[in-house]
């Protein structure tokens, strides 16, 4: 919406939300749906103080963290500030953070936007540049060092609206799940809140073991491979780490050439 809504609209109506993408109303202008959009967050302010003047809710559904929205940190960093000390917004969300795979690495962006949008959208989104990856990994788009500026930024941004700054300590991640082990390759279901992870080797499935891989995988990886797969290291475990530093419960112990544990 680029107005305000009347407040007889929205009689039946408990919260009214918006929508701020700055890339989609440049490419795709007012005729093929920016109207759905604002692309500044004084639109954002106006249409807040309306609905709550009307005694409604006012949300922000949605909106782009990225560098193709805002290019520089400090763009984003000013509309997060808007957000949090405009009273009449009551919350907002980001789009879109991407959940690990059942089986390894992150899980796979959607499709391109549909050709029906205009000729130029097609070649433009390739589904992977509005795509949130936590902690961050380089796209086609982001930068590795930016989207990970940025997700901390997010972070922070999220505890602040729910009373919280400075925000706490990263989280413990719990216990990844090794998803297929042969032939040295280790891949595993990843750990929400891990930064880096750990590979470890020993001769039976309680130890002792010893460190292969010393923080050197994460889930842009999606695998690691072991250099001696024929040594005695016959059973694998991986350990999180979040991005203090932390480790968290390492997945249960695997044997080396188990069968495949794919889930998909």
């Amino acid at each position: 919406m680029t107005d305000p809504p009347d407040a007889a609209q929205t009689a039946s109506v408990d919260i009214v939300s918006q929508e701020i993408y700055p890339f989609w109303d440049r490419v795709m202008g007012a005729s093929q749906g920016a109207s759905l959009h604002t692309t500044t967050p004084s639109d954002v302010a106006s249409i807040a103080r309306k609905v709550v003047t009307d005694r409604r809710v006012f949300i922000v559904r949605e909106f782009g963290w990225d560098v193709n929205n805002w290019k520089t940190t400090t763009e984003l960093q000013n509309l997060l500030d808007e957000f949090l000390k405009d009273s009449n917004i009551s919350g907002d969300m980001f789009w879109c953070l991407r959940g690990h795979s059942t089986d390894h690495g992150y899980m796979p962006v959607p499709n391109p936007a549909p050709a029906s949008y205009t000729r130029s959208v097609p070649d433009i989104d390739s589904g992977d540049w509005w795509a949130f990856y936590y902690p961050g990994k380089a796209t086609k788009w982001n930068t590795l060092d930016d989207m990970r500026a940025r997700g901390q930024m997010l972070r922070a941004h999220i505890y602040a609206m729910n009373g919280v700054s400075p925000a706490p300590r990263h989280v413990i991640p719990c216990a990844p799940a090794i998803t297929h082990l042969a032939e040295g390759r280790v891949e595993w279901r990843g750990s929400a809140g891990a930064d880096t992870y750990s590979i470890q080797g020993g001769q039976k499935e309680d130890g002792p073991w010893t460190t292969l891989c010393d923080r050197c995988a994460t889930d842009i990886d999606g695998c690691w491979n072991d250099p001696n797969p024929g040594t005695t290291n016959k059973w694998y475990r991986v350990i999180p780490y979040n991005l203090d530093g932390v480790a968290g419960r390492p997945s249960q112990p695997v044997r080396h050439l188990e069968s495949p544990m794919r889930d998909r």
